[in-house]
């Protein structure tokens, strides 16, 4: 047999070579469009948690500035409160030392 010649068995041996490659390149692309694909579902997840972060910022924001407000108007109600009762208290002193007073005893 010539030296160029190629046999069955080497061209069977290739071509066994070359199917192995194959399903080789065939499962590393099914693999990479599933990476691709799981970095895709991630990228969408963060993105959809980033705008979940905002507006759970913006809600912090509002119910702080509730609580805020709500504070100070209670600060305001006792302080109206305590004028209430200092301006009563005075009131009733001043009731009982006018006429005390107009009429010498004190």
């Amino acid at each position: 047999m010539p030296d160029h010649e190629i046999t069955l068995g080497e061209v069977y041996r290739a071509v066994i070579k070359l199917d192995g490659r194959l399903d080789s390149l065939a499962t590393e692309m099914v693999g990479r469009k599933e990476y691709e694909a799981d970095q895709e579902g991630i990228d969408r997840r963060f993105r959809e948690s980033g705008d979940t972060h905002v507006r759970l910022e913006k809600a912090i924001s509002t119910l702080a500035e509730r609580v805020d407000s709500t504070e100070k108007e209670q600060r305001q109600s006792r302080s109206r409160w305590f004028q209430s009762i200092a301006i009563a208290a005075l009131g009733a002193v001043l009731a009982v030392i006018v006429p005390l007073m107009l009429r010498g005893v004190l």
